[in-house]
């Protein structure tokens, strides 16, 4: 037991009540590069990483100037713009969690 309160004690007791775990299930890159050009050392980063998470990394983010121009509108931007490749990238990803129905794109 850890501290006056027991901390780690209850962090082990609620993980093993509900089966919850430190380790994380799935990570996420953002402003993901498609070339040199973009950024040699971010480049080597996001390949080290698929390495080491395989199947575990979920697809890349890339930017986009229609996300912020969707923020601006107060619109998601599966509706500002279901053509950007984010909405395919997140569509991906929500495969991946579960959610094959998505109504907006």
């Amino acid at each position: 037991m850890v501290g006056a309160h027991g901390g780690d004690a209850l962090g082990v007791a609620a993980a093993a009540e509900f089966g919850a775990t430190a380790r994380a299930s799935y990570y996420l890159m953002n402003e993901a590069k498609v070339h040199q050009g973009q950024g040699a050392v971010y480049l080597e980063i996001q390949r080290e990483a698929e390495e080491m998470f395989g199947d575990r990394l979920l697809p890349l983010m890339r930017l986009s100037v229609r996300i912020p121009e969707a923020y601006g509108a107060q619109e998601p931007v599966a509706i500002w713009d279901p053509s950007v490749p984010f909405v395919a990238t997140i569509n991906g990803v929500l495969d991946r969690f579960g959610y094959p129905d998505k109504n907006a794109a």
